[in-house]
This record gives C-alpha cells, sequence and structure tokens, in this order.
C-alpha cells in the first residue's frame, strides 16, 4: 500500500469521525432564561451542580495569584457556603463585582471558559 493509499485512509477516517461526534454532541444552547444561582435565587439542583462543576474546571485550568478559597468543589447541587466563596472568588479574577450570585455576566464567563458541558448551557443563565 502506498503513502498516498495510507494518508487518503487516514483523512477519511478522522473525518468520519469527525462527523460522528457532531452529530453525538448535538447543539449547545446556552439559556438567557436561566434561573439565577446563589443564596435568595430559586437555585435549581442542575444549575448548582454545573456551577460547581464549572468552578472546578477553571480551578484546575487556572493559575491565579490568590488560590481558590476551598480548592475544589463537591459536585452535590447544593448552593452552600464554599460554593458561595467560590464564586466570590471567581468572580474577583473576573474584576467583577463579588456578589456571590450566577446571573447573566458571571454565568457567560463560566460556559466560555467551562469544560464545553452542553448540558449546562441550559442550566446557567447567560448573555448569549
Amino acid at each position: 500500500m502506498s503513502f498516498k493509499t495510507k494518508t487518503t485512509g487516514v483523512i477519511a477516517a478522522a473525518a468520519l469521525a469527525g462527523s460522528a461526534l457532531v452529530a453525538l454532541a448535538g447543539t449547545a444552547s446556552a439559556s438567557p432564561s436561566a434561573p439565577w444561582i446563589g443564596y435568595g435565587q430559586s437555585n435549581t439542583y442542575n444549575g448548582v451542580r454545573c456551577v460547581q462543576q464549572e468552578l472546578n474546571y477553571w480551578i484546575g485550568r487556572n493559575t491565579a495569584t490568590k488560590p481558590a478559597p476551598y480548592g475544589y468543589l463537591s459536585v452535590d447541587g447544593s448552593f452552600g457556603p464554599k460554593t458561595d466563596a467560590t464564586v466570590r472568588w471567581f468572580q474577583g479574577q473576573l474584576n467583577d463585582s463579588q456578589d456571590g450570585i450566577v446571573g447573566p455576566q458571571t454565568g457567560s464567563q463560566l460556559l466560555l471558559n467551562g469544560d464545553g458541558n452542553s448540558v449546562c448551557y441550559a442550566n446557567i443563565p447567560s448573555t448569549f
């Protein structure tokens, strides 16, 4: 088998695999109408879980001058003091108002800098 034939086969296989991944992944659709998340908000289990997951991704990928207050969060879907403090820390990393509320501005930053989990796009408020 020639080099050209092998290369063509590899390229075709890669294209087919890429097409399959796109078909399986579906379309990620952000939700400007997702409920805000934080103390005093109508938190949902999936919304809080996604915030915790995206914050953990941020913590793992970024070296901040000020480390996250509690390190990695438990992804338990419960908005408590550790999640609140970590949201405030994240907002501070972005030079944002540190109110502990995940509204459209903070949610957009979590989604843009997160792990790309398409389930979270429907559960975290955003501007897009």
